[in-house]
């Protein structure tokens, strides 16, 4: 097997990785806690998202954050594709960690609009998945996955 074979091999190893872990709510809620965890590079040069502060281990790149990049990477495209708002309440939820409460005064929303957002846009996560991996002659005129107010 040559490199591109092997590549390709790899690549699509990857895909499919990040398209099972990021099927399912809970797959994709702990991806987002990921964000903010311990394994987070210490270097800000590999998709850094939180100002939490992490404890250098010398060489800045601890082995499952590279593990995780075609995760990461998936994910970080999902994300770019919800609404803005949607985004941000999933960023202050699971990457920040705060309350509804203190979620709910940040953005002006009610409680049950956070916990509404917070679900529709976890459930357009997880289409968006669904929707790259039909061709795109079946998808249909589906150009935004904003979540319903």
């Amino acid at each position: 097997m040559g490199w591109l074979e092997l590549h390709v091999a790899e690549t699509t190893v990857a895909i499919e990785r990040s398209q099972q872990i990021l099927a399912t709510p809970k797959g994709v809620a702990s991806c987002l806690i990921a964000f903010a965890d311990h394994l987070q590079p210490s270097t800000s040069s590999v998709l850094r998202f939180s100002g939490v502060g992490r404890r250098d281990c010398g060489d800045g790149l601890r082995p499952q954050v590279v593990d995780d990049l075609d995760i990461r990477s998936e994910l970080t495209r999902r994300m770019s594709l919800l609404d803005p708002q949607d985004r941000h309440v999933l960023f202050l939820w699971y990457v920040r960690g705060l309350h509804v409460d203190d979620i709910s005064k940040e953005l002006g929303l009610s409680r049950r609009q956070c916990f509404r957002r917070r679900a529709g846009s976890v459930r357009a996560l997880i289409q968006l998945g669904r929707d790259s991996m039909e061709p795109p002659e079946t998808r249909g005129d589906r150009n935004s996955l904003a979540c319903a107010s």
